[in-house]
């Protein structure tokens, strides 16, 4: 199971978290830029190009039964406009961005912080959500004992986990295996 990049979000689920309007972020990478090092990226864009840090949220989610918020980081240059210069982890144009500047309170050690919030009300599916916020403690706070320890958790808790994911899965849902295709093209 992994983690997709979702081409829709629950509106509900925004509506649920009081978050704002989802923008469409263009993402034009700059030389030498680091996965995942967004902070580092933008600052780096800004000593040589006017404009300002603007945090806030991009999203994944795992089939239709979890989505998780990551703390994120863009370019907001002189015009007003949103730019995101940290190469992506998967081909993307642009990024879900939704601008929220607590995002920079939450910043650890130069970590942005993640959230998952389960979709589906389930005892199995609320319990891998708390160990996916769990650990993303532990990496804000450079805890390697405490990731390990959830790791464990997590694999422990995998299999039943998976089913779970199964049983909630649609034909026509994104596929919990990560690809980004549909259930019924891809798993089952």
């Amino acid at each position: 199971m992994n983690y997709h990049i979702p081409t829709k979000l629950p509106k509900s689920f925004l509506d649920k978290l009081n978050l704002g309007l989802v923008l469409q972020v263009p993402i034009e990478p700059i030389e030498l830029g680091k996965q995942i090092y967004c902070l580092d990226n933008v600052k780096s864009y800004l000593t040589y190009n006017p404009g300002s840090i603007k945090y806030g949220w991009i999203f994944s989610a795992l089939g239709s039964v979890v989505i998780k918020l990551h703390g994120h980081v863009v370019v907001k240059d002189e015009s007003g406009a949103f730019l995101c210069v940290t190469p992506p982890e998967a081909p993307l144009d642009y990024h879900n961005f939704v601008p929220d500047d607590s995002v920079g309170d939450l910043v650890v050690n130069r970590r942005l912080p993640t959230r998952a919030f389960a979709l589906v009300d389930n005892k199995v599916v609320r319990q891998m959500v708390e160990l996916e916020n769990k650990s993303d403690q532990a990496r804000l706070n450079g805890d390697k004992f405490g990731l390990d320890k959830v790791y464990l958790e997590k694999k422990r808790l995998g299999a039943e986990f998976l089913g779970t994911v199964k049983k909630y899965t649609g034909r026509n849902d994104p596929c919990y295996c990560g690809s980004g295709k549909k259930n019924k093209q891809c798993c089952q």
